[in-house]
């Protein structure tokens, strides 16, 4: 739910100075904390849940340590909802994670919080960055959190109510002659799908394929590639990536639990985003277990071509190996030429080619060849990058 007009009005506590630094003195914890962006959000969350949902303030503990509840961890928590047990003890019901108003929510947020609660041993989560309050609790026999239409009240929390699940309404898919329109345009350039440098032709055909790929009622037709086998689609989820310059990008990703060659599990994940240079990147992304990154950002206005009712797309190879700079295009192009031999052709690579004349659906044979290829080819560019800052260690 979006609580932020609720929380405008809200008073911050009194600013004092402290070594040159701003300070709140804060009423929970009665002391001088330092000011910033996520303290305010902390702050005005902690009064709003307090107001609107009921929780006694003494109930409340900011920023707790999680090693306050005997469990093994540096982490701490920025809110703890406890309710009175025995002996005026205090137990935890809930876990506020609270984040910078410029912070989108992604699922490796609610990853965060919901650690959390596993820890905690508790079944309400909450997550808000002072625009949304997004609630959720531990369902038992699906085995996952639930999100609730509405956070509970305190005394819902305490009795362990179920609350109402959060029911999702279905957007209609822009028709292909509605993908042109400007206005329909603008929206996807608000959310930072489309940079506002693409070119309007272009950013019809990114919109038809981005709702293929978020359509999860149809999922690809074929199930192994050159490299990996799929284990999994897993569906949608809104997640944050960062490349070898060091941007995170947030947004709505394709994901597909793979196998690759040597054995491993991996998420390979498909989206789109604005870039820096307000171009477009379809964007293949890695998780690995430090850095989830993006293994391939290729930009629509140069590597993909439209011809005729066609959308056909290539890529030369380029490469960034974090701070080593730009890797060897030829290495990496002879790299393809030998596991990918049929999409190597005189010094290019052609990944795939889409219809642009009919609504795309993921199961469609080119569109299911398109993401198998961007695949492979991402896996390709990892192994070259780690084989390549080996080399550079040594």
């Amino acid at each position: 739910m979006l609580i932020e007009n609720e929380l405008k009005p809200i008073e911050l506590p009194k600013k004092y100075q402290r070594n040159g630094h701003d300070c709140f003195f804060d009423p929970y914890r009665e002391k001088l904390i330092p000011v910033t962006p996520e303290e305010i959000i902390r702050q005005k969350v902690a009064a709003w849940i307090e107001a609107a949902l009921g929780v006694p303030r003494d109930c409340m503990i900011l920023e707790q340590h999680l090693s306050h509840y005997h469990i093994e961890s540096k982490d701490r928590a920025d809110i703890i909802i406890h309710q009175v047990v025995e002996n005026d003890m205090l137990a935890p019901v809930a876990v506020v994670e609270c984040k910078a108003d410029s912070v989108v929510i992604s699922d490796k947020t609610l990853d965060q919080c919901f650690g959390y609660a596993d820890r905690l041993g508790i079944n309400y989560a909450f997550v808000s960055n002072g625009i949304e309050f997004l609630s959720y609790r531990y369902d038992e026999e699906q085995k996952k959190y639930i999100e609730l239409a509405k956070p509970p009240c305190y005394a819902d929390m305490t009795n362990g109510a179920l609350g109402e699940s959060k029911v999702y309404e279905a957007i209609e898919r822009p028709s292909l002659e509605a993908a042109k329109d400007p206005v329909i345009q603008k929206k996807y350039t608000d959310d930072l799908i489309i940079g506002v440098a693409t070119k309007p032709s272009m950013a019809a055909h990114i919109i038809n394929l981005f709702e293929c790929l978020i359509d999860t009622s149809k999922t690809l037709s074929k199930s192994s590639g050159k490299q990996f086998s799929i284990i999994e689609d897993i569906g949608v989820r809104v997640s944050s990536y960062g490349n070898a310059a060091g941007y995170d990008f947030v947004a709505p990703y394709r994901c597909f639990l793979i196998k690759d060659s040597q054995g491993n599990h991996q998420i390979v994940s498909f989206g789109f985003n604005a870039y820096g240079n307000d171009q477009t990147i379809f964007c293949v992304a890695i998780d690995d277990f430090k850095k989830s990154h993006h293994a391939l950002q290729l930009l629509m206005d140069k590597y993909a071509h439209p011809v005729f009712n066609e959308l056909r797309f290539t890529h030369t190879g380029r490469i960034s190996v974090g701070h080593s700079g730009s890797g060897a295009t030829a290495a990496l192009l002879d790299l393809v030429a030998t596991k990918m031999p049929e999409v190597y052709q005189n010094g290019e690579l052609r990944l795939g080619v889409v219809p642009t004349d009919v609504l795309l659906t993921i199961d469609q044979e080119s569109v299911t060849d398109l993401i198998i290829n961007l695949i492979d080819y991402a896996l390709i560019r990892d192994d070259y990058r780690t084989t390549l800052k080996a080399l550079n260690k040594k």
